[in-house]
């Protein structure tokens, strides 16, 4: 499942908790310099390791996907114009240049 999610390309980005959590020595436990000593839940400095690991820059908008969305409606209306099929104009050759 982990290496489905790091790799298999269904999320824009992935904060990988168990990559930083792990012990070098054992993967497959938590780092005893994290443990908060039920071998379970990460200590003061496994949480302070967790919010280092995760970049900020991934939680803001990503301006190309802004920029999609709010150029598709125009678009669309300048396919319509360049058509002739706006209601109410019997051409679209009017609207080619026209400035917004």
């Amino acid at each position: 499942m982990n290496r489905w999610i790091r790799t298999g390309g269904a999320f824009d980005d992935v904060i990988d908790f168990d990559a930083v959590m792990r012990d070098p020595a054992d993967p497959l436990r938590l780092n005893p310099g994290y443990d908060s000593g039920d071998h379970l839940h990460p200590n003061d400095v496994g949480y302070q390791a967790m919010a280092d690991a995760i970049s900020l820059q991934m939680l803001l908008p990503q301006p190309r996907l802004l920029e999609v969305v709010l150029a598709a409606p125009f678009l669309a209306v300048a396919a319509l114009a360049g058509e002739g099929r706006l209601p109410g104009r019997a051409g679209g050759d009017r609207f080619r240049d026209r400035r917004v």
